[in-house]
């Protein structure tokens, strides 16, 4: 619901039940990664891979390192997603060779989101599109077929790559559409949109 501070102290209290769980830790990470605090979620995907080398968190790193644009940091994730053999189905093996071309990048993602066949795919192009600089097809790809029946797809729109995404108008009207800007006027704003005058509101 776009509450990610307000959801921190509470997934830290379920870590400390559950330290092995790794989803959590990915979710946790997320929430920190969210609101800005990168080297904490690094922090807590470190010590989850130390303890449990779930793929799904090697894909938290990646997506947390192209959010710092520390290319370093960027290469050491990506070749740690392709040595685990979690690809993404081509997104990992698409990014590599195109860092340092953004134009042809974007052609490829495009090209690849066209032909993804499940939502998590397309998702991953979308992230890609947005590390490139492409909001609107990052939007495209992130606003994935299931999304409206699957709330938890919601999350890669609040993370710091996504920030262009979020400004687009495209953006504030999908959380128009499935209900979101209402439950905020209800029961208060959460860290990514705010009301400004009338009935209009931001997101960044």
């Amino acid at each position: 619901m776009g509450h990610a501070s307000q959801a921190i102290p509470l997934l830290e209290r379920a870590r400390n039940r559950d330290p092995l769980n790794a989803g959590l830790a990915a979710v946790l990470a997320e929430a920190y990664a969210n609101t800005g605090r990168l080297d904490a979620a690094f922090t807590e995907l470190d010590r989850a891979l130390a303890v449990q080398g779930n793929p799904r968190l090697l894909g938290n790193a990646l997506v947390t390192a192209l959010a710092t644009r520390d290319r370093k940091l960027i290469d050491k994730r990506l070749d740690a997603m392709l040595s685990s053999g979690l690809d993404n189905s081509g997104f990992t093996s698409a990014m590599k060779p195109l860092l340092d071309k953004p134009d042809q990048a974007v052609g490829e993602l495009r090209r690849l989101g066209a032909s993804a066949t499940n939502s998590q795919s397309r998702a991953a192009f979308g992230t890609g599109a947005a590390y490139f600089g492409d909001a609107r097809l990052a939007f495209d790809l992130l606003r994935t077929p299931t999304l409206r029946n699957n709330s938890a797809e919601l999350l890669r729109f609040w993370r710091p790559i996504a920030r262009e995404v979020r400004r687009l108008p495209e953006f504030r009207e999908l959380v128009t559409e499935i209900g979101l800007v209402d439950y905020w006027r209800e029961y208060g704003w959460g860290d990514f949109c705010k009301p400004t005058n009338g009935d209009d509101f931001e997101c960044n």
